[in-house]
Parts: C-alpha cells; sequence; structure tokens
C-alpha cells in the first residue's frame, strides 16, 4: 500500500475564480484564476444559465457603459435582469479588472440588491434579477458586497427565492476564495449562514432538486473556508444521497488536503454517477457532465497529492490511469494524462511507489 507522509497543509493560493473556475469559465468563455473545483447544479439548471448568457451575450460588453447599466437597473425595467448579465460579463473580463475595484459601483449594486430583496417581489423578472445581481456582485473586490449577499443567501419567504439563494452562495464563494480573512463578527455569521443553507429541509418532489442544488452549493462555499467546523461539515457531507453535494464536499476537502475526500473521489473519477443517465438531458449534455465532474476529481487528486495527504494511493492512481486510455473522450485522457505527469513529477524522500 502506497501512502505518504502529511503535515497540515498550507492553505492552497488562488482567487476567487480558483473555486467557480469551472462553472464560470464555461458560462462565460472566460477565465481569471489556475482551476477551482466548480460548483455542480443539477444539469438542466447548468444549461439554463448558459443559455441566458448565450442569449443575451449580443448585447455587447465593450459598448455598454455600467453606470447607464446601474441606472436602468435602478428604473426597474422589467428586462433589467438582461443589464444584470451584462454587468456579470463586464466584470468576468480580463479588461474588468478596475471595475471590481470601483467602490461606487460596487456599492450601487449592493444597494440595489438591499432593495430587491426589500421589496420581496416574486415575479420571475425580480428573480433572475436578484439573482445576477448576486453573482454581479461576487466578482468585486470590495468588502461592502458581503453583507447584502448574506442577506441574499439568508432570504427565502417563497420557493421561488432558493434560486437567489444559490446565486448568492455561489458569489459568497467566489467573494472569500483567496481574500484576506474577515472580521471575526463577519465571519462567524458567514459560516453558520454555509452550515445552515447545507442542511437538509422540509421539501416535495417539486422542491427536491432546487433544494439539492442549494446544498450541493452550500458545501461548495464551505470548501473554501479555511475552519475546522466547516470541514468537519464537509466530512459529514460526503455520505449525502445528493451525488452534487457529495461531489462538492469530496473538492471541498481537497482543497485543503483531506484524505477523507478520497472514496468519493474515486466516485467521481468511474464517471458513473446516476445523474448523468438523466433522460431529460441530451447526450451531449451528460457528457459535458462527466467531463466537468472528471476534471474536479482529477485535479482534486493533483491538491491531495501535492498536500502529501496519506492515503492509500494505489486505487487513485489506477483510475487516473484508467481514464488516460479512455475512449470515449479526447479532452478527459489529455487532462488525466497531466495528472498523471504530476503524480509522477513530485515523488517525495520516503515515498515507496
Amino acid at each position: 500500500m502506497n501512502q505518504r507522509s502529511s503535515d497540515k497543509p498550507e492553505r492552497p493560493d488562488g482567487n476567487a475564480e480558483d473555486v467557480l473556475d469551472s462553472s464560470s469559465a464555461d458560462a462565460t468563455g472566460g477565465e481569471r484564476g489556475p482551476w477551482v473545483p466548480l460548483v455542480l447544479m443539477p444539469l438542466l439548471m447548468v444549461m439554463a444559465f448558459v443559455l441566458v448568457i448565450v442569449l443575451f451575450g449580443w448585447l455587447g460588453v465593450a459598448g455598454d457603459d455600467p453606470g447607464e447599466l446601474v441606472a436602468r437597473l435602478q428604473r426597474a425595467d422589467r428586462t433589467g435582469f438582461r443589464d444584470a448579465v451584462t454587468l456579470v460579463q463586464m466584470l468576468r473580463e480580463p479588461a474588468g479588472e478596475h471595475l471590481r475595484r470601483d467602490e461606487r459601483l460596487a456599492r450601487e449594486l449592493a444597494r440595489l440588491l438591499q432593495d430587491e430583496l426589500a421589496a420581496g417581489r416574486m415575479d420571475d423578472d425580480r428573480i433572475q434579477l436578484r439573482s445576477f445581481l448576486c453573482r454581479a456582485l461576487g466578482e468585486f473586490e470590495r468588502d461592502e458586497v458581503l453583507s447584502p449577499l448574506l442577506a441574499a443567501a439568508e432570504t427565502e419567504r417563497d420557493v421561488r427565492e432558493i434560486d437567489v439563494r444559490r446565486s448568492a452562495l455561489e458569489a459568497i464563494a467566489q467573494f472569500v476564495a483567496g481574500r484576506p480573512p474577515v472580521s471575526a463578527t463577519v465571519d462567524d455569521r458567514l459560516r453558520q449562514s454555509l452550515l445552515a443553507a447545507s442542511h437538509r429541509s422540509a421539501s416535495d418532489e417539486a422542491t427536491e432538486a432546487a433544494r439539492d442544488a442549494l446544498r450541493a452549493t452550500a458545501a461548495f462555499a464551505l470548501g473554501v473556508l479555511d475552519h475546522p467546523e466547516a470541514h468537519d461539515r464537509l466530512v459529514v457531507l460526503l455520505d449525502d444521497l445528493s451525488v452534487d453535494v457529495r461531489y462538492n464536499a469530496a473538492a471541498g476537502l481537497a482543497r485543503w488536503g483531506r484524505a477523507e475526500a478520497a472514496p468519493v473521489l474515486l466516485e467521481m473519477l468511474d464517471g458513473q454517477d446516476a445523474s448523468r443517465r438523466d433522460v431529460r438531458a441530451t447526450a451531449r449534455q451528460r457528457q459535458w457532465r462527466r467531463q466537468i465532474v472528471t476534471r474536479s476529481a482529477l485535479r482534486s487528486v493533483e491538491l491531495l497529492w501535492a498536500a502529501e495527504a496519506s492515503l492509500d494511493w494505489d486505487p487513485l492512481r489506477a483510475a487516473v490511469e484508467r481514464l488516460t486510455r479512455d475512449p470515449d473522450d479526447l479532452n478527459i485522457r489529455h487532462q488525466a494524462r497531466r495528472t498523471m505527469q504530476a503524480l509522477e513529477a513530485a515523488v517525495p524522500a520516503g515515498y515507496d511507489d
């Protein structure tokens, strides 16, 4: 049995994209950081978000003025969420760095989200607007955005607000990852909010998928926190009934070099999770899901190896090696070969291969 000795790993370097890269890069075509385990949402929800970006991408980024977009949003136009989509695109562009640090823009959007939450309108346009405002605020590098995002993550007066809560949790994870620790008071509220969202709550058949997606996003967000209470909760979530909750818990633990992630990473590398057999999804959508799940698992294996996690490495190495010969997907083969190279390039003294 191959083992590696382990010390407590240092906090991984990286910015917000080290957490959200797999979802946001696939959705927008943009990428600001080296890697991140993705947010795994029910496949049709992922595709719906991608479709919104594609449909409204023609609005353009280069010719739009952020101030005018905010002004239109403040006029409460029924199509205001389209302007919010455009803002998300602008903030994610490499050229949007100055916007991500713009105090006035951050405060105006934060105030707009607060006003929308206070108004509490439940029509589809306002729900979408709040969701995309959360996504936009998560791109900022300003502390002013955290309080309204926490409020959005904790507010559910109607089941339709589950989508807003999930968007807020994604944005919080994006904001927190790679940043200096926030104040102790804010940190405690943040942690407790994420912990609460990770627990099961009453649901029926109509809301079960949405609530599982919310908990999966909460697990993902817990994975960016450097706190033992968050990590202990992720260990519990490794046994959750929802595959997406399990996968995000495993990716989060791997980020911190926790060996407990290994069995679920094996499940992810196997590529046979039940959600891939969703009859509502096309073959291309199922293939896309397999790619993002496998990519997250492979990168998580690399993080565990870099952290010198003490575990039986033979099953993981064998699973990665099998993927280097995957008969169905060239992208998976290439990623698996890169992971094998990482496993072979940094063998510490005393490791018996």
